[in-house]
């Protein structure tokens, strides 16, 4: 099962940018090219923990406050769905998807469907491609379904 730090890192790498259309090296962090929050909700839609990329979230004035008020409504957004994609104010959209936590114990092999799931959301700003925010929480979904399995919300 993963550990917090290893959760966090597995998050932090999702914000790495993207590289530019201009070369094949990262380019420079803007709002075009990284995501500017990711964070693994608990089943009731709060935050377990948090990556920041703080310099774009200063840029354009957001604080985690707001993105913790943000988290609930994508939370709420989503109810019966394994995801969902919502821009929650102008030039700013997140991303959120439910993880279906196996027990690891296979007697009991109803607990992803009675409830057993967390949630990891991503903020970014309108300029990020929808495609890569989406592609990017699939990846660190498919890590984290794999590496949370046998955990009990």
């Amino acid at each position: 099962m993963l550990q917090l730090k290893q959760i966090s890192r597995l998050l932090t790498q999702a914000l790495t940018p993207i590289p530019s259309h201009n070369s094949h090296t990262l380019s420079s962090t803007t709002l075009a090219t990284s995501p500017l929050s990711l964070s693994l909700l608990s089943p009731s839609g709060i935050p377990l923990t948090t990556v920041l990329n703080t310099i774009l979230l200063t840029e354009i004035g957001l604080s985690p406050d707001n993105l913790k008020i943000y988290s609930l409504v994508g939370f709420n957004h989503i109810q019966n769905d394994s995801w969902g994609l919502l821009e929650v104010e102008k030039g700013l959209k997140l991303v959120i998807r439910r993880l279906d936590i196996e027990n690891g114990d296979h007697k009991d092999d109803t607990t992803a469907s009675e409830g057993n799931h967390l949630y990891v959301i991503l903020f970014y700003n309108e300029q990020f491609p929808d495609a890569i925010a989406k592609l990017k929480l699939d990846n660190v979904s498919e890590i984290l379904n794999a590496g949370l399995k046998g955990y009990r919300g």
